[in-house]
């Protein structure tokens, strides 16, 4: 990655090679890239109901007639079904066969039970399997509603997440397996059964961890599109210099596809997000723009519902932005969190999830006992951060240190956040503010 040009982003995203790369070599006739998508199209205790779409690519002149195979392993390697299919494929072109499986009595993927089954893909021509692909899948209905909520196997549960970031805090950019599994393994023993991939398309390990431990995952695309933020005229600058608003014209329809197509077999994915704070929802522009957006998700994975995180929420609001998601992302940073009663009452059939709440910044070590509570809400409204005692105890250090308990530079604390998400039915949960564990 060539990052000379700075700042091409709100934060250091690493430049080089930064994540895993794999060189593949196939067949002339082979499975495209992304080629195989599995989905469960209903589920009941005795069976699963499994369609299976693959793109086979001939590289050839000749068309060729080949045999196309599906099958389905559990977590013991035993074959539970399994499917063929005679094709053909004209030269130079592709072709997509649909195969229907049933697998029976199945086991479900939850984070208490992520139970994994693999699908082999096979392409055979004359008897000799000349490509194949293994594939990872869990069997499980998700499902979100506008007054009780987040539904996953037909349970209803909240989301108990983090916003975690690509890299890997001091240890840099780059992608080492182990520390991204360290840290999974200490948020769930947090209680923590969700990831919010803040801010960009996440590395396939932390995909596959999620799958394998039992994280479920909203994967989100962009953290900027083309709008500045709505402060005087300044406007279709972005939010960096040199960052994506450059390139999304031209590149965000691609790179939202080829996100999609990658991760969509993720059984962990239970949310597509198209943004973060995005500044294109103050404006009626950003409205349509997220139209484009929500139509290509729909076209390559039309099994989850799509949000966005939104912090200005009263802007989003009025251009019709916030109303046009499956599921409204609320980010507390610009008030937001303050106004959900109000939004239900109005919005009586939208479907909420917190997506970043709350801004609580603490620094490890320091601890303040007194609270040391951010500006004042721009939209009327705080949660007040009591002080933990009547006198600083730890008067030596400077309230500009970010106390490590929950109570200093907040709109709203930690604790209060999760009251609200906890009592309210119909917040799906909260995907909180970023976390750094190293």
């Amino acid at each position: 990655m060539d990052n000379s040009k700075e700042p091409s982003a709100r934060w250091f995203t690493g430049s080089g090679i930064y994540r895993h790369v794999w060189l593949v070599k196939t067949n002339k006739l082979h499975i495209d890239r992304y080629g195989v998508y599995v989905t469960t199209s209903s589920i009941t205790e005795d069976n699963a109901a499994v369609e299976i779409n693959t793109q086979v690519l001939n590289g050839l002149e000749d068309s060729k007639e080949f045999t196309l195979v599906n099958k389905v392993y559990d977590a013991n390697n035993q074959l539970v079904a399994e499917h063929q299919s005679q094709a053909k494929v004209l030269g130079n072109k592709e072709q997509k066969i649909h195969q229907n499986l049933t697998v029976s009595n199945p086991n479900l993927w939850s984070p208490e039970n992520p139970y994994l089954y693999t699908l082999k893909t096979e392409v055979r021509l004359n008897d000799e399997v000349v490509d194949e692909v293994s594939t990872n899948m869990g069997i499980r209905s998700i499902k979100f509603t506008a007054d009780n909520g987040f539904f996953l196997n037909g349970e209803n549960i909240k989301l108990k997440g983090v916003n975690n970031h690509s890299d890997l805090g001091a240890l840099g950019a780059a992608m080492n397996d182990k520390v991204l599994e360290r840290r999974l393994k200490i948020l769930k023993e947090m209680g923590c059964n969700a990831i919010r991939t803040a801010h960009n398309p996440p590395s396939t390990v932390l995909l596959d961890l999620c799958d394998k431990m039992g994280f479920m995952v909203m994967d989100e695309a962009f953290d900027e599109w083309i709008e500045s933020w709505p402060f005087g005229n300044k406007k279709k600058e972005g939010k960096a210099e040199f960052g994506y608003h450059l390139y999304f014209d031209e590149w965000a329809e691609k790179d939202l596809t080829e996100l999609i197509r990658r991760d969509r077999n993720h059984p962990s994915i239970v949310l597509w997000s198209v943004g973060n704070e995005i500044p294109d929802a103050c404006f009626e522009e950003g409205t349509e723009r997220l139209k484009v957006l929500m139509d290509v998700v729909r076209r390559e994975d039309a099994t989850r519902p799509i949000t966005c995180g939104i912090t200005h929420m009263h802007l989003a609001n009025e251009s019709g932005f916030a109303s046009l998601l499956d599921v409204t992302g609320y980010n507390g940073g610009g008030g937001s969190a303050f106004m959900y009663e109000k939004d239900k009452e109005t919005y009586p059939e939208r479907k909420f999830v917190a997506t970043e709440v709350p801004h609580t910044f603490q620094t490890r070590g320091v601890y303040q006992s007194k609270s040391w509570v951010r500006g004042k809400n721009p939209l009327g409204g705080i949660m007040e951060v009591p002080d933990l005692t009547e006198e600083e105890v730890f008067g030596e250090i400077s309230k500009y240190y970010s106390s490590s308990y929950d109570n200093s530079m907040v709109r709203i604390s930690a604790r209060d956040s999760w009251r609200r998400t906890r009592d309210f039915p119909y917040m799906a949960g909260n995907l909180d503010g970023q976390v750094s564990i190293i």
